[in-house]
């Protein structure tokens, strides 16, 4: 189920350009005020499928009434501003309501920038269909692994993808058909498995137009930075545009409701 959240912030206050990951421990924040138990769950553990693990929760970026203002290191907030949260397990959202509603205040990267939340609304899911346009409201991020030598070490690596990688739609439709079983096997009281979604057409089509008009695929295309100067310190390539979508419709809600490619519960993949 998808939520909109609009915040109000206590007062005008700067947050990085890079700011995605504050926002994923604040989801985790409210779900712990619920359940700390779940939290610690979700956090470690998740939904398996094999050796991956999903979360099943995705959000948007800050969403702005008009284009903020800025400065060197990031965006002013000063202003009202939307968020979008998704989450597919039950008790993740029970949790996560119970959390807005028991404090309805959160900070982002330091306790004096505090955001109200004013309002939450429910928001109903589109028909699925076996084709349907997209948006993006967080950047699509999708890898490729693979094991690297360097100097007799060998490590595990990955190729971060853009939408012109021939094996793009196929390496996407992978990691959400392992986040789809990984969620009905999650679904104990009524599992709904489709036989045939295995055998299902898949293909994710950008539009090319739009990726022309904004210059290429490196004009769609950042570099974000998660805990930046820190020992956990990750870069990630990741791109922004509309896009058609062919799967099958269980498939397609996976994707509205959990997030589409990879590190969704960071802010990456959430789709309109």
């Amino acid at each position: 189920m998808r939520l909109r959240l609009t915040l109000k912030p206590s007062k005008p206050f700067s947050i990085p350009f890079n700011y995605q990951h504050y926002l994923a421990g604040v989801a985790y924040d409210l779900i712990q005020k619920s359940s700390g138990e779940h939290a610690k769950w979700l956090h470690d553990c998740g939904c398996w499928f094999g050796a991956k693990n999903f979360k099943h929760f995705t959000f948007s970026k800050l969403i702005f009434g008009k284009k903020p203002d800025l400065h060197r290191h990031g965006l002013i907030v000063n202003q009202d501003v939307q968020w979008y949260i998704s989450l597919a397990l039950p008790e993740s959202l029970q949790h996560f309501v119970t959390g807005i509603f028991d404090k309805q205040q959160f900070w982002l990267e330091r306790k004096d920038q505090q955001f109200t939340v004013l309002t939450v609304e429910i928001l109903p899911d589109p028909v699925f269909s076996e084709s349907m346009n997209f948006k993006m409201l967080s950047p699509l991020f999708l890898k490729k692994p693979y094991m690297k030598e360097n100097q007799g070490v060998t490590k595990l690596s990955a190729d971060h993808l853009m939408p012109d990688h021939p094996k793009f739609s196929q390496i996407l439709r992978k990691n959400l058909v392992e986040k789809y079983l990984s969620l009905e096997e999650n679904r104990t009281l009524s599992p709904s498995k489709c036989p045939d979604i295995e055998n299902a057409p898949f293909d994710f089509m950008p539009d090319w137009d739009y990726i022309k008009r904004r210059g290429g695929i490196n004009k769609i295309s950042k570099l974000i930075t998660f805990y930046e100067g820190q020992p956990q310190e990750t870069k990630n390539r990741a791109f922004e545009c509309p896009f058609t979508l062919t799967a099958h419709p269980a498939l397609m809600k996976t994707a509205y409701d959990s997030g589409l490619g990879c590190h969704n519960s960071m802010g990456f993949g959430m789709i309109t």
